[in-house]
């Protein structure tokens, strides 16, 4: 009874996140937004309610802000931790998990927010162009997810993610300094890679696209390619697009010669 219950409140509060990104973003269209603004405007409206949404969540005066989290991830931890058990891993390994766990989970929350916020700007941006785009003419027809490009600017976020795990090993730095170096280093790394990771996707639908591949094949290709390799070939791809621009979609078309 008490799964029911989580489930219905969590496809309701999936429902009401949906809803009001797609609306956001379907408002962005309507006032002639690009389709990049129109995901933004989307991922904005998600990032604030998920911050209203924690905050009435941790007005309780007996756990508050990162307490709340601490003990989510704790509870959480206890599950995995009993399964990694079961699998037969040492208590070596697990440490070496946890440690990871609350590095690139805990501390890098408000990146995974931000991330996560972006997805579902990207959903809204579809749902609500295929939806109204019936309505009105004034919003047309979304862009194909093969076509998108990122802004070559955004690979400097990546870098300086890097470059300040880097110098959090060179530097030296006081147990607090080095801390917050990790924990803003940490942050853009989660926050880019997994923007690159998107990136990478889109590279690879456009190919499969070329290759005429079928659905179904398209779909267990990705599919077998994130169980195998997670976001690590996708990301290197988005980030080697920078330069090499696999797709030439940022290459401008040759002049006609007379």
């Amino acid at each position: 009874m008490d799964l029911l219950i989580a489930l219905i409140l969590w496809l309701a509060f999936t429902g009401m996140i949906t809803g009001i990104s797609s609306l956001t973003s379907a408002w962005a269209l309507l006032k002639g937004s690009k389709p990049l603004g129109a995901v933004l405007a989307g991922a904005l409206a998600s990032a604030l309610f998920l911050v209203v949404a924690f905050l009435i969540l941790q007005s309780d005066e007996k756990v508050k802000g990162l307490a709340l989290l601490q003990s989510l991830m704790d509870e959480s931890w206890k599950t995995q931790s009993a399964l990694y058990h079961a699998k037969g891993m040492t208590e070596e390994d697990i440490a070496l998990l946890k440690n990871f766990s609350d590095k690139y989970v805990f501390w890098a929350f408000p990146a995974w927010v931000l991330l996560g916020s972006m997805i579902m700007g990207l959903v809204s941006y579809y749902l609500s162009s295929v939806i109204f785009m019936r309505v009105t003419p004034k919003i047309p027809r979304p862009m194909r997810f093969r076509d998108w490009v990122l802004p070559e600017p955004l690979v400097f976020g990546l870098v300086v993610g890097g470059l300040l795990k880097v110098a959090q090993g060179m530097l030296q730095l006081t147990p607090d300094q080095s801390t917050v170096v990790e924990v803003i280093a940490n942050n853009l790394l989660v926050l880019f890679v997994g923007i690159y990771a998107m990136a990478g996707l889109c590279i690879i639908s456009f190919f499969l696209h070329k290759w005429r591949l079928p659905s179904i094949v398209r779909f267990l290709g990705y599919f077998l390619l994130l169980l195998s390799a997670g976001f690590q070939i996708p990301c290197a791809l988005g980030v080697l697009d920078v330069w090499f621009d696999f797709r030439k979609l940022k290459s401008p078309p040759l002049e006609q010669t007379s």
